[in-house]
């Protein structure tokens, strides 16, 4: 329907030379911003062999520990490999190689879902669901965790964003944020139309909370 629609009424013009939403251009997400393309140009001249008062660059702007030299947990990336690839399950040497745990778990998500290739349901894997429940249980004492109450993300920036989706409607609605803050929280409200309002953090009682 949509493009019998175009083709028969051709689309607006654009208005201006940066037709796009307006709530994007006003977004500000700093530790991405002109500082560190400075810092990757400065790379790429060393890189190209231009002289410059130092001899390396150390990215600080993001907490990005495994960029600096910090050993991923292996335990995590032994699962996904042999999820991703399930014929290394059927490999002796990797099996002699790998923790019996991560073959457990392995196959225990296998069993379960259609694959990693395949779409998921929208909250997760079931089965990733009912592993989280578990070790929220576990680790909080808080009795039953339904699994159908957990709702996995890419990572915490996506689950940050669709909470935020979830609950902005208008510039009418608030948010809370501590300052300092990551730029996520007020580039995703600027984006999504809502109200940031900061509050700082008592530095001298280890950044807590002061009500006062």
């Amino acid at each position: 329907f949509l493009s019998v629609y175009f083709f028969s009424h051709p689309p607006p013009p654009m208005r201006g030379p940066l037709a796009v939403n307006p709530r994007l251009l006003r977004m500000e997400y700093a530790v991405r911003g002109p500082l560190v393309l400075k810092a990757l140009a400065h790379e790429r001249a060393l890189r190209a062999g231009e002289p410059r008062p130092f001899t390396s660059i150390i990215y600080c702007n993001i907490g990005n520990p495994q960029a600096v030299g910090q050993v991923p947990v292996t335990f995590p990336r032994q699962v996904l490999a042999l999820c991703m690839c399930p014929q290394l399950l059927q490999e002796p040497a990797l099996r002699a190689a790998f923790p019996k745990d991560v073959f457990a778990r392995a196959e225990r998500i296998l069993q379960n879902c259609h694959g990693l290739g395949a779409y998921s349901e929208s909250a997760g894997l079931p089965v990733v669901q009912e592993a989280v429940a578990r070790f929220i249980e576990e680790r909080d004492g808080v009795g039953v965790c339904d699994p159908e109450s957990v709702f996995l993300t890419n990572g915490a920036s996506e689950g940050v964003k669709t909470v935020l989706e979830l609950l902005l409607r208008d510039e009418r609605d608030a948010v809370l944020v501590p300052i300092p803050q990551y730029p996520l929280y007020s580039a995703s409200i600027t984006r999504l139309g809502g109200a940031l309002l900061g509050y700082h953090l008592d530095e001298e009682s280890r950044w807590a909370l002061s009500v006062e």
